[in-house]
C-alpha cells in the first residue's frame, strides 16, 4: 500500500516532467519570461521526493523531501528525523537587522516524525541563496516546537506518510 501511495505521489507531480516557465516583471513594465531551474535538476526523484507546489501571492513553493537525510534520532530510536527543502521562485527577500536586503531562493527544515504515534515536530530551519540548500547560508532558526498530532486533512499527513515509508540512511559507526 505504501509503495501504491508513492507511485501515486510520484504520478502526481507530472509538472515535473513539464517545462515550466516563470514570468517576472522588470523595471520598465516589460514582462521577461525564464525557465524555472528548479525543476529541472536531475537529482529531482531521485535524492529529491517532491512532496507539494503552492502557490502564494505570485510566489511558487516547492516541498521536497531530502531521501538521503532519513535517520533515526540518535537519543530516541522511534523518531526519525530528515529534511524538508523548500525552493522558491521568484526569490525571496530577508531582512537583516540592519535594513540589507539579501535575496534567498531555498529553505532546509529538519523535520522530527514519530511514526507510531504519527506525530510531527518542525525542527531548526535555515535559508540559504541557492536552490536545494545550497550556496551560502543566509540565516538559521533553532525555535522549538511542540509535537503535533498527525490530522488525515493537515499538510503534514502527507509528509508523515512518506518519510515514515521511505528506508533509513546508513549511519557510520
Amino acid at each position: 500500500m505504501k509503495k501504491i501511495w508513492l507511485l501515486l505521489i510520484f504520478l502526481s507531480f507530472n509538472v515535473l516532467s513539464n517545462d515550466t516557465k516563470s514570468i517576472t516583471a522588470t523595471s520598465n513594465g516589460s514582462a521577461a519570461i525564464s525557465t524555472n531551474e528548479d525543476l529541472q535538476d536531475s537529482r529531482v526523484g531521485e535524492q529529491f521526493i517532491p512532496i507539494k507546489k503552492t502557490k502564494e501571492d505570485n510566489i511558487v513553493s516547492y516541498s521536497l523531501i531530502d531521501r538521503q537525510s532519513v535517520t533515526l534520532h540518535p537519543y530516541n530510536k522511534r523518531i526519525r528525523v530528515f529534511n524538508e527543502i523548500i525552493n522558491f521562485s521568484p526569490e525571496l527577500v530577508f531582512e537583516k537587522t540592519k535594513g540589507e536586503k539579501i535575496k534567498y531562493k531555498s529553505m532546509e527544515i529538519q523535520q522530527y516524525i514519530n511514526c507510531d504515534k504519527k506525530e510531527i515536530a518542525k525542527g531548526p530551519f535555515s535559508i540559504y541563496e541557492k536552490y536545494f540548500a545550497e550556496g551560502d547560508l543566509i540565516d538559521t532558526n533553532n525555535t522549538p516546537n511542540r509535537w503535533i498530532a498527525d490530522n488525515r486533512h493537515s499538510d503534514d499527513h502527507q509528509l508523515l506518510i512518506i518519510a515514515c515509508s521511505l528506508p533509513l540512511v546508513e549511519q557510520p559507526k
